[in-house]
């Protein structure tokens, strides 16, 4: 089996970036037709369309290539990113880690 390497999303050139706003809980019907009533989730983590879309628009007017509009912090995106490309090299070895002495 070939080793699978992490490749990073690359726009084409000449092709404008954009940005991604990251979704949390929603006040959408989506939860309806789930079959979970968005009214059955804690009020405090619901945010509505309007709210999130305002919050969208000023993260790509800041620069934000992912917007998520509850996280207080934007560092610890940055944190999380770091991490999850660190991780990358180390997901898939044919031998397991020598910490299990196996």
């Amino acid at each position: 089996m070939q080793r699978m390497a992490h490749h990073v999303w690359q726009p084409a050139e000449g092709a404008q970036e954009g940005a991604a706003p990251a979704l949390g809980v929603t006040q959408t019907e989506f939860w309806d037709v789930a079959g979970l009533p968005v009214n059955n989730l804690p009020e405090t983590m619901v945010m509505s369309m309007e709210n999130l879309g305002e919050a969208a628009l000023a993260g790509f007017t800041q620069g934000e290539k992912v917007t998520i509009a509850s996280l207080p912090d934007s560092l610890n995106w940055g944190a999380y990113e770091t991490a999850r490309l660190a991780l990358g090299p180390d997901l898939s070895h044919r031998r397991p880690a020598a910490r299990y002495g196996v």
